[in-house]
């Protein structure tokens, strides 16, 4: 048999002993000193961890009498002789005294709610004065200089099993009211009836139901006798008893008029009961509303039943058969009574009354769970968050608010708040979990390249300064949130200077200059520490003249920020530029597309004469179709079901007629055509999959547009494999490197990206590396020896050609039969570009954050044609139908399109 602690609400017993948990003896002391008492009257026993561990977990004091007030935090009572449990819990199954003794096989056994049960034999008592340990002499002053006692934690939360019976505080509340029959109460002067009124109105209740029974027996009777008659061509019997029985079933309808009316005297009998007595009158109350009504139905009464004002969630929801009244003008006056009630109830603090009313009553299981929770309820207030609204993030708020930690945190893991979970673990001094769960956070906010979150949980919650620092260096050279990375890991340096001197010797990249000055420059202390603004000083004039050599004018206005009291210097800059900045070329926008500001838009791809795109506006998605005239079209496509950055937009706009939406946040999967008209010239497909392929690499499609090929790693090994829209595989193949099988040790930190079809092969890159591949898995590489920002592959309608952007600079690769070879070397080395886009005629664009070039590859060596400065920051190169024509999109929501010079 299984014995089980059960938590009641009330102490059951007296004290008998108590629980002082930790693992440091002066922890007991010092709690036993705070008590006042004898210690040597004490019987003490060492808790241990679990069974599974001897470290000690607390100590366990039994007192020499029962009955102490010592405000424990953990006491224990008595159940048998040498047998222990929590004063507010008991054992279940219920175990006679009597039969524990026998069960019980050490002198003393504990049963605790997390360790479960303990036993000690005598030997194990544990006396006073083997815990104390006299100390070294010391010249330190004892009256004065007294140890620093480490404080344990708190108990916040018992764990629970649910009880299978109705719960203790409905049972508690149910048992308060005063439950009367309703004939019981006294009634008005005009209803009240004598004894031989009462007795004949119950005879002729069952009157009416014995002869209206006999009436639909005749009926039947009647119809078999017309029907008999009739088949032998003979005249329809009549029966002479008919005008009888018309007379008999209008005296039945009349009867069951009077329930009705009855009914109504009841209802009015009920709204006068308010008035004179809440309590009473709701123990006959009518549910107006329930989620749970119209379950099945009862016989008409003209009574109304007596209900319990106890809230029991068991048995709310179970559909039991009702009676339907017709309440008709009596529904809007209950309805005000009820909430009427409930107000009073709440005003009283009888949250639960209130809670039934709404719950019960009014059918209002939100506005229930409210109440509860603004009562303290926790638990109940829980049980209707999660089982009858199915709101979980409600409902571990509420556990965690009642302490109910252990209850909340499996919610919060279900619910990916894996932060909240840590942070819950660590209130209970679970500080491992607490840093498994920080850590998963951290995992996933990396893998969404948040690094300010992760950097924040590593220094914050895990107190691991030098990791989390680690974490805001590495955001800083790469392309999300780098200006506040690096911000904050200054502010987190020891030494500013030394901060500063190590990210410029070490950490500067050439797209990343401009950024550097931008976040120094800004910093507040270079306007009290002279020496540090001389440091910035000088690293600003080497950037600028390194950038001004060649061409780049981005950094110089900086300088004004750096020596505020020079007031000539921002003339001299901009005058500086004018007079020098003549070549290459200048162009600005021919023309502009503002798409709408209030979304932000995820995914741009060309296709044909059309713009497509994808679009976020709090958790709601939306679809764009655009042409190159200015003409927009958006749709709303569906709410997010998860997070938005598990989103992938799969496209070719150069060779497949059809686009996907795939991920986990998308709720629904359909197919749509985009058809043809006067604004659009070609159709095509729009996919959304609610489905993503685990451990995806990369995605690309052919030419049909309706199979979706998926890079994937399994184990250690690489896959390329083919599915339908509907997410059934289709066909998978090994991927091949040199003839052997294909590991992810081979290509290590790849990148969720795109990969184009192009002759006969799939292209997509590595970190450090341009990819091939066949449908059939055998893959080639092409090392570059510098990290891979982007990549852009030419129409299949022109000659072959691949431009690489890397953090050395671009590289144009020209795809052969047998292998892949650079055109030439890299060129734009100090650009800082960071996006890349091959137009047609021989026409690469380059763009960084801020500005972007034109350049002819058409000879042997790329040629520059000119540079753009637009107004805002860069987020993409698009192609537009048109030559020597390109286009930008920028921070505003803005696409401005250029128009290249022409020879």
């Amino acid at each position: 048999m299984l014995l089980e602690l059960k938590y009641s609400e009330k102490a059951l017993g007296q004290v008998a002993a108590a629980v002082i948990p930790g693992g440091e003896p002066a922890l007991w002391l010092a709690e036993i000193g705070r008590w006042g008492i004898t210690p040597s009257s004490l019987k003490c026993f060492v808790l241990p961890e679990s069974i599974a561990s001897t470290k000690a977990a607390g100590m366990f004091v039994i007192f020499p009498g029962a009955g102490k007030d010592l405000s424990l935090r953990y006491p224990y009572r008595q159940l048998a002789d040498g047998f222990f449990i929590p004063v507010n819990s008991f054992v279940y199954p219920e175990v006679l005294p009597g039969e524990i003794k026998k069960l019980m096989l050490w002198d003393v056994q504990v049963f605790h709610p997390t360790i479960g049960l303990v036993g000690f034999e005598a030997k194990n008592e544990l006396k006073m004065p083997d815990l104390l340990e006299l100390p070294e002499e010391s010249n330190s002053n004892w009256l004065t200089d007294f140890p620093v006692i480490k404080p344990y934690p708190q108990l916040t939360s018992i764990s629970l099993e649910a009880d299978e019976q109705a719960m203790d505080a409905m049972d508690a509340l149910s048992a308060l009211i005063d439950k009367q029959e309703l004939s019981d109460i006294p009634q008005d002067e005009a209803d009240k009836k004598t004894f031989t009124q009462k007795l004949l109105r119950v005879l002729g209740m069952v009157g009416l139901w014995f002869l209206l029974i006999l009436a639909v027996i005749g009926k039947i009777i009647f119809a078999i006798l017309r029907a008999f008659f009739r088949r032998g061509n003979r005249p329809a019997y009549q029966s002479p008893k008919a005008g009888w029985l018309q007379q008999f079933e209008k005296w039945v309808s009349d009867k069951l008029k009077d329930i009705e009316k009855q009914r109504d005297s009841e209802l009015n009998r009920l709204v006068k009961l308010f008035d004179k007595n809440n309590d009473e009158a709701l123990m006959y109350a009518i549910p107006l509303n329930s989620p749970y009504l119209n379950r099945g139905t009862a016989p008409k009464s003209g009574k109304l039943n007596r209900r319990s004002l106890s809230l029991n969630l068991r048995g709310f929801g179970s559909g039991r058969a009702a009676d339907a009244w017709d309440l008709g003008n009596y529904r809007n006056t209950l309805r005000q009574k009820y909430i009427d009630s409930a107000n009073k109830n709440i005003e009283s603090g009888e949250y639960k009354k209130a809670a039934y009313i709404y719950a019960h009553l009014l059918g209002d299981l939100s506005s229930a769970a409210k109440v509860l929770q603004d009562g303290k309820h926790y638990r109940e207030a829980a049980a209707i968050y999660k089982d009858h609204l199915n709101n979980r993030a409600k409902a571990a708020e509420c556990l965690e608010n009642g302490g109910l930690l252990t209850d909340a945190i499996p919610i919060y893991v279900d619910l990916g708040s894996y932060e909240k979970a840590g942070d819950l673990h660590g209130q209970l001094g679970q500080q491992d979990q607490a840093r498994k769960y920080y850590q998963d956070t951290v995992n996933r906010s990396l893998d969404a390249k948040d690094y300010l979150n992760a950097a924040r949980l590593k220094m914050d919650k895990m107190q691991d300064r030098e990791e989390g620092r680690k974490v805001l260096l590495n955001g800083w050279k790469d392309d999300n949130q780098p200006e506040l990375c690096l911000k904050k890991y200054l502010e987190t340096s020891e030494q500013l200077d030394e901060g500063i001197r190590d990210v410029y010797k070490n950490h500067l990249g050439m797209r990343k200059k401009t950024a550097f000055l931008n976040v120094i420059s800004d910093l507040p202390e270079l306007r009290h520490d002279e020496q540090l603004n001389g440091i910035a000083l000088n690293m600003a004039y080497e950037i600028v003249n390194q950038q001004t050599t060649r061409g780049d004018h981005s950094s110089m206005r900086l300088l004004t920020k750096f020596l505020p009291e020079d007031k000539l210097l921002g003339q001299d800059s901009n005058r500086y530029i004018l007079r020098n900045h003549r070549k290459p070329v200048t162009i600005f926008e021919s023309a502009h597309i503002q798409l709408r500001q209030d979304i932000q838009w995820h995914f741009l791809e060309n296709y044909h004469d059309q713009l497509i795109g994808i679009g976020i506006k709090k958790q709601e998605v939306f679809l764009l179709r655009a042409n190159w005239d200015g003409k927009t079209a958006y749709e709303f496509l569906f709410r997010l079901a998860g997070d938005d950055r598990t989103l992938r937009f799969i496209a070719d706009g150069y060779a497949a007629p059809a686009m996907l939406l795939t991920g986990k946040a998308v709720p629904v999967q359909t197919e749509k055509r985009l058809d043809a008209y006067s604004y659009f010239e070609r159709e095509l497909d729009f996919f959304q999959l609610n489905w993503t392929p685990p451990q995806a690499l990369a995605f690309g499609l052919k030419s049909d547009g309706r199979e979706l090929f998926v890079f994937h790693s399994n184990g250690d090994n690489l896959c390329l494999d083919q599915f339908n829209v509907k997410g059934a595989i289709l066909k998978g193949n090994y991927c091949q490197l040199n003839g052997e099988p294909a590991s992810i040790y081979d290509m290590p930190n790849l990148r969720v990206s795109s990969m184009y079809w192009r002759k006969e092969y799939f292209y997509l890159t590595g970190q450090e590396c341009l990819i091939r591949m066949h449908d059939t898995g055998k893959m080639e590489l092409l090392p570059l020896e510098a990290e891979v920002l982007d990549f852009s592959i030419s129409s299949p309608h022109s000659a072959l050609k691949v431009a690489v952007i890397t953090d050395k600079g671009c590289l144009l690769v020209t795809p052969g039969i047998k292998e892949m070879r650079p055109a030439g070397n890299f060129f734009a080395v100090d650009s800082g570009a960071c996006f890349v886009k091959l137009l047609t005629d021989n026409k690469l664009v380059l763009a960084s954050d801020e500005m972007a070039w034109a350049y002819d590859i058409s000879g042997p060596e790329p040629k520059l044609l000119c540079e753009i400065q637009p107004g805002n920051r860069i987020f993409k190169i698009l192609t537009v139908p048109k030559r020597h024509h390109f286009a930008l999109l920028e921070e505003d929501e803005r696409i401005t399109i250029h128009h290249l010079p022409e020879e």
